[in-house]
């Protein structure tokens, strides 16, 4: 669940976490999953402006080390 951000500073990192629905494993390693994965990541950051420094998926859940340049991003 997320929580209001009271202060935020510019480039600060942040994690987020996400689950495949029901915790399935959805997100079984492949060739094929690793471009859609880098395709879609790549896509956000060029769209949102969004440094992303670290990705790291499993096969129910993602973790993704973040550097947004400001809190409405």
């Amino acid at each position: 669940m997320s929580q209001d951000i009271h202060y935020f500073e510019p480039y600060t990192l942040v994690e987020v976490t996400t689950v495949t629905i029901g915790n399935c494993l959805l997100l079984r390693p492949s060739k094929k999953l690793n471009r859609i994965i880098v395709g879609v990541f790549g896509k956000a950051q060029r769209e949102y402006g969004m440094r992303i420094c670290e990705i790291k998926v499993m096969s129910s859940h993602y973790h993704l080390l973040l550097q947004p340049r400001d809190a409405n991003t």
